[in-house]
């Protein structure tokens, strides 16, 4: 997990923050890290998946999510908590499907949810953080498969990436700050979190009790 969280920063936002700035009627909410994680809302989806082997359902949910929901440029904006993640725009599995579209926020939550279905929820982290070069926000999903973890991009069609990214690959593209699994949600300040999202358009740091 310390791997996983290898570089600084508590300058959070995910997704394009430009996109939501301004917006009226955003939503806001208080949510527990399980709520990213709601395998029975989506058990029905997952149940029509094939399943000869984990590697099979693994890629069929990752092609359901990269090539059956268009991807949403929406800013959401996080702040995380020791416990909780406050958030604007912050949309769950059946809220995608009925969108019929969602950010890399919003995918995540449908990936990883569809794939906790199948695979041990210790093995299936959301991620956030940024990308090496631009720092552009982002949030994507982490599975441990054989021992090691891979990454698996929600946003990207199936035609445009590939089902397993390597850590030797994933760390030289993502840059991540938080790892949120059902259970927890840890960072990579020593460990803690309770700290701060930041609007990094105004440099403005919102600390979360």
């Amino acid at each position: 997990m310390d791997k996983r969280l290898a570089f600084g920063g508590v300058c959070l936002a995910a997704g394009l923050l430009a996109w939501g700035l301004g917006r009226a009627n955003r939503v806001y909410g208080v949510y527990s890290p399980a709520d990213f994680f709601q395998p029975a809302s989506v058990s029905d989806i997952a149940s029509q998946l094939p399943y000869s082997s984990e590697d099979e359902f693994t890629l069929a949910a990752w092609e359901y999510v990269g090539g059956r929901i268009p991807y949403e440029p929406l800013g959401s904006d996080m702040g995380f908590g020791t416990k909780a993640i406050e958030c604007e725009d912050c949309y769950f599995p059946t809220q995608v499907i009925s969108r019929k579209k969602g950010n890399c926020v919003a995918k995540s939550s449908l990936l990883a949810s569809l794939l906790v279905n199948r695979v041990s929820e210790d093995r299936v982290s959301i991620m956030v953080g940024d990308f090496h070069g631009d720092y552009n926000s982002h949030a994507w999903v982490s599975m441990e498969r054989g021992g090691a973890w891979y990454v698996l991009e929600a946003t990207a069609p199936p035609a445009k990436s590939k089902p397993w990214l390597p850590e030797e690959y994933a760390y030289s593209t993502y840059n991540p700050h938080v790892e949120i699994n059902s259970n927890y949600i840890i960072n990579d300040a020593e460990g803690l979190i309770g700290k701060a999202s930041c609007n990094c358009g105004q440099n403005e740091v919102r600390w979360l009790k």
